[in-house]
């Protein structure tokens, strides 16, 4: 009762668990879809794609769900990955169920390669930024697992600068004739 309440006040989002928590209810089941559906319609109306496409995904089948995913939800993820938005275009397309479309498997696996690369390009040029600004180490830490460009290239061009080799060493007296033995102490330290 308190379900359908909340409900009738469009407040189907506190509706959900109360359906939920009455899962034996003889028309729980319904109410429970119809909240889904309602929650799912609103979100819709405030551009909330993912949080539409979640609701819609567990109440396949109910009045035009299925519908809505194919004529709202997959093009609007379709206008994310054309724009390059690669995070929210994956974001979409992961709460759609790839049995019933199975092209957006592709789509997930290029916008994963695609969100990867772009997340690379920031970290690339951050430490480009960061070798014109002389912070070598701080760059020379960002590059050296990246995996991208010229990294590897600037990885070892910049190595031995973030990380110089230091030699020194002592001996026991300032002078040795040729036939005397000495012994040389040295420490190499950095890289």
């Amino acid at each position: 009762l308190w379900g359908k309440q909340l409900l009738s006040k469009g407040d189907a989002e506190k509706a959900i668990p109360l359906f939920q928590s009455i899962s034996t209810y003889k028309d729980a089941a319904d109410n429970l879809k119809e909240a889904r559906y309602t929650l799912a319609a609103s979100y819709l109306a405030q551009n909330k794609m993912v949080e539409a496409s979640k609701q819609l995904a567990l109440i396949s089948g109910y009045k035009d769900a299925d519908d809505l995913i194919t004529k709202q939800i997959l093009p609007y993820a379709m206008k994310l990955y054309n724009n390059a938005d690669w995070e929210n275009a994956l974001a979409v397309y992961k709460t759609i169920d790839q049995k019933d479309h199975p092209e957006v498997t592709n789509f997930i696996m290029y916008a994963e390669f695609n969100a990867e690369q772009a997340r690379k390009k920031v970290i690339y040029d951050k430490a480009v930024g960061m070798i014109a600004n002389k912070q070598y180490k701080e760059a020379y830490n960002l590059l050296k697992d990246l995996k991208y460009s010229n990294s590897d290239e600037l990885v070892l061009e910049y190595a031995t600068i973030a990380y110089p080799w230091h030699v020194s060493g002592n001996m026991s007296k300032s002078s040795y004739s040729l036939d005397e033995h000495f012994l040389l102490n040295y420490m190499v330290t950095g890289g």
